[in-house]
């Protein structure tokens, strides 16, 4: 068993009996033992059955016991030990095969949510820095732009392992976050599904992740012609049992590409469980790191008069900002326009139908619907409208910040806490450098 811990204040691996992380800081005696524990937890947790790989490892060895004889004297003898080698293949190595490739499939599904898990909880950390303590328009003055590429990064990650996975939000939003929470944390995920994530989540971005689909069923390539051919077979002996060997070297050919299959199973199931193991510890260095330095710094911001009147007041900017999030999605969506519709209407026609096309496309109407209703605003008419909208509520947003963070800069908990957040980048490039020398 491992003796491998996490610094709870930069996230690097620590040999447990090490007096202090190379960052400086000391973990307490408890604190290392909940660490240990906990990472004894995750790899005692087994993510695929051994023995349904093995078996059918053992049933692809077995078949040499079904080789033919080098001497046949009755095609009778030599059509029965084939029929029993193609007996042996349907009812034993094909449904083992097919068995290992569904519990392997499974798996990929399950480490996926788990990679969504990690980059959720870093794009959920690094939003609440940017919005909540440093604000979006001071990053460059208070050298933060880290955690802008950290959240650029997430987002650029959830949306490839969607895509490449087959998921959808819903997964995202039922995975176990622990102490990292919507509830504890900044709406700025909402982001993602309210557009930014349908401007990324093209298919055809997404090239190098267009990775041949596995299958459900492998199954063996065997041709029918292959098993059902010794049916077929001429009644002289001689020739029967020379067909029959034609046929049993077709099959052991077929066999051979079994094999390797194999081989790839396996190299697919020790890269599953590395990967388990890596998004596992990446979840446990974010929640205890999280736990430890900024939830809180979070809890004292919510009890903070000034930072409260803040995020109320914030709240028509956000709801802003969402909805320029989707117009970006929809004018972003490509669709079939005609010609002739388009000489013989005006402008704001064309727009209004353009839009309405576009925007059933991305799934977002009734969201963008719903801020309109909160916003007490309408839809824009032309496309200068939406632009000026977009323009105006940025500037209007960039001011709102300008004169309330000042507010909030002046308040103790920023003032003391302000070297502790920044520190955090220490956390996120840790994991990064992880997840990037384990990248598959």
């Amino acid at each position: 068993m491992t003796n491998t811990i996490n610094c709870t204040n930069c996230g690097a691996d620590i040999d447990y009996n090490t007096e202090s992380c190379y960052c400086g800081f000391s973990m307490s005696n408890s604190d290392k033992e909940e660490a240990l524990s906990q990472i004894r937890q995750i790899e005692s947790v087994q993510l695929l059955d051994e023995s349904i790989g093995n078996t059918a490892i053992d049933y692809y060895q077995a078949l040499d016991n079904f080789e033919l004889s080098s001497s046949y004297f009755r095609s009778k003898t030599a059509k029965k030990d084939f029929t029993l080698k193609v007996d042996f293949i349907n009812e034993n190595l094909k449904p083992a095969i097919n068995l290992w490739r569904t519990t392997l499939t499974e798996a990929e599904l399950q480490i996926a949510k788990e990679k969504l898990e990690v980059y959720k909880s870093m794009y959920e950390i690094s939003d609440f820095i940017i919005n909540e303590f440093f604000g979006r328009f001071k990053l460059k003055d208070y050298r933060a732009e880290y955690f802008n590429e950290v959240r650029n990064y997430s987002q650029y990650e959830i949306a490839e392992t969607m895509v490449s996975a087959d998921l959808d939000f819903s997964d995202i939003e039922t995975t176990n976050l622990g102490a990292i929470g919507a509830n504890v944390l900044s709406s700025g995920f909402n982001a993602l599904q309210n557009g930014s994530f349908n401007e990324l989540a093209q298919k055809s971005e997404w090239t190098k992740s267009d990775q041949k689909r596995v299958a459900t069923e492998v199954g063996v390539s065997i041709a029918i012609g292959v098993l059902d051919g010794v049916g077929k077979l001429l009644t002289q002996n001689s020739e029967v049992i020379k067909q029959i060997r034609a046929v049993n070297l077709e099959l052991n050919n077929e066999m051979e590409k079994v094999g390797s299959t194999i081989n790839e199973m396996l190299i697919e199931e020790r890269g599953l469980r590395k990967h388990k193991r890596l998004y596992d510890w990446c979840e446990i260095i974010l929640n205890r790191t999280f736990t430890e330095q900024l939830l809180p710094i979070v809890n004292e911001l919510n009890s903070n008069p000034i930072y409260q009147e803040y995020r109320y007041k914030r709240k028509p900017f956000d709801l802003e900002q969402d909805k320029i999030q989707i117009s970006h999605a929809v004018l972003n969506e490509e669709v079939d326009l005609s010609f002739w519709g388009i000489l013989f209407r005006s402008k704001r026609s064309n727009f209004s139908k353009a839009w309405s096309r576009r925007i059933k496309k991305t799934n977002l109407a009734s969201k963008f619907d719903q801020l309109n209703k909160d916003l007490n605003e309408s839809t824009p008419r032309t496309l200068n409208e939406l632009l000026d909208y977009q323009t105006i509520r940025n500037e209007n947003f960039e001011k709102f910040e300008s004169t309330h963070r000042k507010e909030i800069r002046a308040q103790d908990v920023y003032n003391k806490n302000r070297s502790v957040v920044e520190g955090y980048a220490k956390v996120f490039k840790n994991i990064q450098e992880k997840l990037n020398i384990n990248k598959i």
